[in-house]
């Protein structure tokens, strides 16, 4: 009978830790196996984009000796989507490549813009410069360009995500990106918002440009933008945008 108490006593406390951590196996999460497919990421494929724009501003046009030189930074991301012998063309938001802001910002008289710098640094970091080939603003998509550059691009998705399934991104947020380090976020497509594809995914300046890739490694969007008010809700062109822009560039395969 002290036997029998003492294995009642063991059973009762196993029961009792198990409810209250729920370590039944059939209770742990579902998706456990997803956090290697995190690797599969093209991260060779992930850049992060700097501009340098400099302007002559003179407050007296006629005294060249009245002028200073102001310089404006931004940075943001890109992925290479193909390779031609010479270099690669990559994809970034179009608000990165566009220049006008930064004009309109400094417009009036005496303003004067006297040099503009693309390029871009990979996960080596080794840098290049870029040259815009082509801007969409209405889509926020923007293709560049780097002479020299030989990264193995993503693959396009042809199929695009269902509400709830998990998107991963590559990113410089705030700029965040050194040699053999890149931040990786993860979050849920939520589904197509008005014109845009709607994601769960944290994003600040600099992740404007960054991929989106599904479970399998492949492309399936690109942030452009955030809420202003939550940092958590982003967006993206649709899929469909993105491949109609690459296409003109590189010949798409279906995935």
């Amino acid at each position: 009978m002290k036997y029998i108490h003492s294995i009642l006593i063991i059973f009762c406390f196993a029961l009792f830790s198990c409810a209250t951590v729920s370590c039944a196996e059939e209770n742990l999460p579902s998706n456990t196996l997803d956090e290697p497919k995190i690797k599969q990421l093209p991260r060779h494929s992930f850049l992060k984009i700097d501009r340098n724009i400099t302007f002559k501003i003179c407050k007296n046009e006629e005294d060249p000796t009245d002028c200073i030189r102001k310089k404006m930074r931004s940075s943001g991301s890109g992925f290479v989507i193909g390779n031609v012998p010479y270099g690669s063309f990559i994809m970034t938001a179009a608000h990165v490549c566009d220049v006008s802001d930064y004009i309109r910002y400094l417009s009036g008289p005496g303003v004067t813009a006297m040099g503009d710098e693309f390029f871009v640094t990979d996960v080596g970091d080794l840098k290049y410069s870029g040259v815009v080939l082509e801007m969409d603003l209405q889509s926020d998509l923007c293709v560049v360009f780097i002479h020299g550059l030989r990264n193995a691009p993503v693959t396009i998705s042809s199929v695009g995500p269902s509400p709830g399934d998990r998107a991963y991104n590559l990113a410089a947020p705030v700029g965040f990106f050194s040699k053999g380090t890149i931040p990786t976020l993860d979050g849920y497509y939520n589904g197509q918002h008005q014109r845009y594809a709607s994601y769960s995914v944290p994003a600040i300046g600099g992740s404007s440009g960054s991929p989106l890739f599904n479970a399998e490694g492949h492309l399936i969007g690109m942030i452009h933008s955030v809420h202003v008010r939550f940092q958590f809700l982003t967006f993206s062109p649709t899929l469909k945008e993105i491949r109609e822009m690459a296409g003109k560039y590189i010949n798409l395969e279906t995935h």
